[in-house]
């Protein structure tokens, strides 16, 4: 259990509580306290991430502060011990087509509430950051710069600032030219010039005034095209499923990989096993599994492109194959199942 708290004094030495709203909490009589924050809401481009992650009370908050504090290698080396120590990770996303829709404050707060929905066990409550949230899926208490007052609220930014971040550097290799790894979609001049010169891709907001005035300027069709269409709504379920990925401590290795024999939507790592993954978007109410729709010659094909690859990279590393079923209701998508080792290839086709 953390220390319990001093009295608040003017010195500029003296410690800082890290744990004084998760006492409260603990002291009213919660148990499990999840701290929740959001990474995206300013930028032109990307999806919004949230996180929620239940700290234990003897977690040593050293190096755990507001992610936008910290370097990118800090980051990241927090986020590793966040992952091993917590007692529970969750993550929830909003794509451009949610936030375009909702606005990008709803967006927020919806990806916050699937961040929590996404734990398990679910907390018995929530200390967010920022504002009150009507309707919340827990009990909650908003924190106004929680990312540096809270612990379990800055570990919940460092996790959704790390995921958001690899999510852009994937969207930078799908969508080269607008500098997504270094950027992440906020509004730069290098990507202001880039938005100019090639236009809006699939994951620009188009609810953002310089996407939108852009589009107004060359005169370019928003949403009106069936092939971007089906564009969108595939980028939008390979959002979902590399964010749940993450959060399942996987990690991202490739996405969209091609060859001549076809293409893997995602190819990623568990511990030492690489895994092929397909994802299968599925309407909420079909009467069809999407991962039942892997048939035997989309399985076929997927051994023969994984073969390519691993021989492409030298790699004798075991592998599987996993499918991952995004299942949408209206605009909103989320895991339903995730299949691992849902097929094994044919003689034919063995490493």
């Amino acid at each position: 259990m953390p220390p319990e708290s001093g009295s608040v004094g003017s010195s500029r030495t003296a410690p800082r509580d890290r744990w004084r709203f998760e006492r409260l909490a603990w002291q009213e009589g919660f148990v499990r306290v999840a701290g929740v924050d959001e990474a995206g809401r300013g930028p032109l481009a990307g999806p919004v991430v949230a996180a929620a992650v239940i700290l234990p009370p003897d977690f040593d908050p050293d190096g755990i502060e507001d992610s936008k504090s910290l370097t990118e290698a800090q980051r990241e080396r927090a986020w590793e011990r966040i992952r091993e120590q917590a007692l529970g990770v969750g993550i929830g996303m909003a794509g451009r087509d949610e936030i375009d829709h909702l606005n990008i404050l709803e967006a927020s707060r919806k990806a916050m509430a699937d961040a929590v929905r996404a734990l398990s066990p679910l907390p018995d409550f929530c200390l967010v950051d920022g504002l009150p949230v009507p309707g919340f899926v827990a009990p909650h208490r908003a924190v106004p710069g929680g990312d540096a007052l809270s612990v379990s609220i800055s570990a919940a930014s460092i996790v959704a600032k790390v995921t958001r971040d690899g999510l852009m550097r994937e969207l930078d290799a799908k969508y080269p030219g607008y500098g997504f790894a270094r950027n992440k979609g906020y509004g730069t001049a290098e990507h202001l010039r880039a938005l100019e010169r090639l236009g809006p891709c699939p994951e620009h907001r188009m609810s953002f005034a310089p996407c939108a005035r852009i589009v107004a300027q060359q005169s370019l069709p928003v949403g009106a095209q069936e092939g971007r269409q089906r564009l969108l709504a595939g980028a939008a379920s390979e959002n979902v499923a590399r964010a749940f990925l993450r959060g399942q401590g996987m990690r991202i290795v490739a996405s969209n990989y091609r060859c001549r024999f076809g293409e893997i939507d995602i190819i990623a790592q568990d511990g030492e096993t690489i895994c092929f993954v397909e994802v299968r978007s599925r309407r909420s109410g079909a009467p069809v599994g999407a991962a039942e729709s892997v048939d035997a010659r989309k399985r076929e094909k997927l051994a023969r492109a994984a073969r390519s690859w691993l021989q492409e990279q030298g790699c004798e590393a075991p592998c599987r194959f996993d499918v991952v079923e995004v299942e949408w209701r209206g605009r909103t998508g989320r895991v339903g199942h995730f299949l691992k080792g849902c097929f094994t290839p044919s003689s034919d086709d063995r490493f």
